[in-house]
């Protein structure tokens, strides 16, 4: 998503890439010129529930999405204080992320973090609890 109140997560494939089609900022729509995606995550090939009881590979950002989800979930049960406090929970994902090491041959990838390809980096889930229990 564009807009700044948004978490937004672009998808990496098992290689640690930036999946070709991965959305990429600056966000130009409304003129604000605001990096996106705010943190990457895995998204391509991931195995995800399906119609009818099955299971199956997808790939998207739809599919790196809930990686985040499930790091907040886990930082909200690691410290309690944190549940409701996003713009806390937004800054440890932040701050824990790892730099991004991948392929750039799909471009957006010139500048300083955030970064219109990859935002702030990879989300490192154990970097992020070890940060919020100050470890």
């Amino acid at each position: 998503s564009l807009y700044d109140a948004v978490f937004s997560v672009g998808a990496l494939d098992q290689y640690g890439d930036m999946a070709f089609f991965s959305s990429r900022g600056p966000v130009t729509v409304d003129g604000s010129g605001r990096m996106k995606p705010d943190i990457a995550a895995p998204g391509v090939d991931i195995l995800s529930s399906l119609p009818l009881g099955t299971y199956g590979r997808n790939s998207g950002t739809s599919m790196a999405g809930p990686h985040v989800v499930g790091a907040v979930a886990l930082l909200w049960s690691a410290d309690p204080s944190l549940i409701g406090d996003i713009d806390r929970t937004e800054q440890i994902l932040i701050q824990s992320a790892r730099a991004y090491t991948g392929d750039k041959s799909y471009g957006c990838f010139e500048g300083n973090v955030p970064n219109a390809a990859f935002g702030y980096g990879i989300l490192d889930v154990y970097e992020a609890v070890k940060l919020a229990l100050g470890k």
